[in-house]
C-alpha cells in the first residue's frame, strides 16, 4: 500500500510532495474539527505514485451508530489503490457526490475511458458545456484534474 512516495512517520503519513502532505493534513483537521458533527462531510483525494497505482483516499467523518462505540474517533481514513479505467453506474457516481444527471453522465462515460471530445459529442453538447460540467464535477469530488476523476469513480465501480 505505501510506496516512495508515501510513508507512515510516528503514526502520521506523510508524503514526498509537499502538496499532498498539505491537503492531507487539511483533512485530517476538517475531520477533527467536525467531531462528528452530522453536517461533516466525506473528503476524499488522489494520490498519483511513482512506482505504484494511484491511491484513492478518502476521509469518512464518524458520526451515526459508529460514534457512539467508538466516541473519541473523529473519523476514518481508507486506503485503497486506483486499478485501470472501469465503467461506473450514472446513479452510483450521481449518488456518491451529490451530481446532477448530467454530470453524472458525463463523468460515467469518462470513466470508460472517452475523452472530453468524445463525451460531449455523444451527449449532443458542445464543448464548453462539456468542461463547465467538468468544472462542476472537479468541485463536487475535490479533484483538480481528468485523471484524478477518473481514479475516484475507479473505486465506484
Amino acid at each position: 500500500m505505501f510506496s516512495d512516495d508515501m510513508r507512515v512517520v510516528r503514526s502520521t503519513v506523510t508524503f514526498t510532495d509537499p502538496t499532498h502532505s498539505s491537503l492531507y493534513t487539511e483533512h485530517v483537521n476538517a475531520l477533527r474539527a467536525a467531531g462528528g458533527r452530522s453536517e461533516a462531510a466525506v473528503a476524499s483525494m488522489v494520490i498519483a505514485r511513482s512506482d505504484a497505482p494511484p491511491l484513492l483516499i478518502k476521509f469518512v467523518p464518524n458520526i451515526g451508530p459508529a460514534a457512539t462505540s467508538i466516541e473519541s474517533l473523529s473519523g476514518f481514513v481508507v486506503l485503497r489503490p486506483v486499478e485501470a479505467y472501469n465503467n461506473v453506474s450514472e446513479s452510483r457516481v450521481r449518488a456518491a457526490f451529490n451530481l446532477t444527471a448530467s454530470e453524472a453522465r458525463l463523468a460515467a462515460r469518462l470513466s470508460s475511458g472517452a475523452t472530453l471530445a468524445e463525451v460531449a459529442d455523444d451527449l449532443h453538447i458542445s464543448i464548453n458545456t462539456a468542461r463547465a460540467h467538468l468544472r462542476t464535477i472537479f468541485q463536487k469530488t475535490n479533484t483538480k484534474r481528468q485523471s484524478q476523476l477518473i481514479a475516484l469513480l475507479s473505486s465506484l465501480a
